[in-house]
């Protein structure tokens, strides 16, 4: 695809257009630590592993790996 036709979804609004117009190629969506941390409050997790790895254009994604157990 051209990604110079790429245009970035801001809303839900936009994203509802976009996905009845079917003009949805990919979904990014990088996360904040605060909203990570938000995500993940109310869940226990076993065997965490935090890792570190380089996006194909160059720029380190922190990932994290766990089990969920059950809410706190």
């Amino acid at each position: 695809s051209d990604k110079s036709l790429a245009k970035k979804v801001k809303t839900r609004e936009d994203l509802k257009k976009a996905i009845e117009e079917e003009k949805i190629s990919r979904i990014i969506k990088h996360y904040t630590k605060e909203e990570i941390e938000a995500i993940f409050s109310g869940l226990k997790l076993e065997k965490e592993r935090k890792t570190q790895i380089m996006s194909p254009s160059g720029f380190t994604i922190n990932t994290l790996e766990a089990i969920f157990l059950n809410k706190r």
